[in-house]
């Protein structure tokens, strides 16, 4: 217990780098192969890393206004967070169906 914030920390790093890996990894996927499926998979990754930039914010502010504030907040969050992840799986679906039509 006494290196939570440590913990927290590290696994707020690991996250952006992952979400950085990801954003690059699907802007090289738009550059190399240009379809729907890989810009709403570019647009997902980047509304992931906005999305988490936000949730960072408003749970900031959320801290000094109350519990349940940060309550309702915790909610939306974890409401409108999964967005961009059905964005991406969109656009994964689209591109995996276009890149074997190609292939046939």
């Amino acid at each position: 217990m006494e290196y939570l914030e440590s913990y927290f920390v590290f696994g707020g790093i690991l996250k952006i780098i992952g979400q950085l890996l990801f954003l690059i990894g699907c802007i090289v996927l738009v550059l190399k192969k240009k379809n729907k499926g890989t810009v709403l998979m570019l647009i997902g990754a980047i509304l992931s890393i906005l999305f988490a930039l936000a949730s960072f914010l408003l749970t900031s502010i959320a801290v000094g206004k109350g519990t349940t504030f940060l309550a309702r907040a915790t909610v939306i969050l974890n409401s409108i967070g999964q967005f961009p992840l059905i964005l991406v799986g969109i656009g994964l679906l689209l591109f995996g169906t276009s890149y074997s039509n190609k292939k046939r």
